[in-house]
């Protein structure tokens, strides 16, 4: 969130909803997310060039 802050302030509210719906996504239906790491999953933000591992 802080590189967005400070290098494209214009999309921090796009970014906050990716990840809200994103969050929703993952707390709804966990199983639909590929496994990552050991006892996560990854959940990746289209728009945006990151990825969550959530547990």
């Amino acid at each position: 969130m802080r590189w967005y802050d400070t290098h494209a302030p214009h999309v921090v509210p796009q970014f906050r909803d990716a990840m809200r719906t994103a969050l929703i996504r993952i707390a709804e239906n966990p199983k639909q997310f590929p496994p990552a790491l050991k006892d996560t999953r990854r959940a990746l933000l289209r728009r945006f060039p990151l990825h969550s591992h959530v547990s």
